[in-house]
This record gives structure tokens, C-alpha cells and sequence, in this order.
């Protein structure tokens, strides 16, 4: 008697489905979720410690070399667009 209620319910976890068939989708999105808060953790703490950009000295001696007139106007507008 035992086969025939296998066969009717669909095997051993016919009625189940097989340990929830939701299960995996949502452990699945889970894993996906914190994969997502490390990575943009890790960015985080990458973007925090990277070291500054000091674009004050260059703009200063592009300052100098304008007023000693070594440089032109546009080319230190074109310079400046550079640094900054």
C-alpha cells in the first residue's frame, strides 16, 4: 500500500514540493542582498581613504605664470580645467 500513496502524492515530498520550493529563490535574493551591502562597503571605504587630490600648489603657480604674463589667459583657463 505504501507504493501507491508515493505514486498518488507525487513521490516521497509530493506535497511539499520539495523543501518548499521558495526556499532557494529566497535565500538566493538574500545572498544577492549582502553581496550588494559589501561590495558597496568595500566602494565606501575605498572612496573614504584614497588620498586627496591637492590641486592648490599647480593652480598657484598657473596663478604666478598668468600674472608674469608667461602664459596666456586661454591657456591657463585650459590648464585650470585640467587640475581642477
Amino acid at each position: 500500500m505504501m507504493p501507491q500513496m508515493m505514486s498518488t502524492a507525487g513521490g516521497m515530498m509530493g506535497m511539499m514540493g520539495g523543501m518548499m520550493p521558495g526556499f532557494w529563490w529566497w535565500g538566493f535574493q538574500i545572498f544577492v542582498f549582502w553581496g550588494l551591502v559589501l561590495a558597496l562597503a568595500v566602494v565606501g571605504i575605498v572612496l573614504l581613504l584614497r588620498p586627496k587630490r591637492d590641486t592648490s600648489e599647480g593652480l598657484l603657480v598657473l596663478q604666478v605664470r598668468l600674472a608674469k604674463g608667461e602664459i596666456s589667459p586661454e591657456e591657463f583657463a585650459q590648464r585650470r580645467r585640467l587640475l581642477v
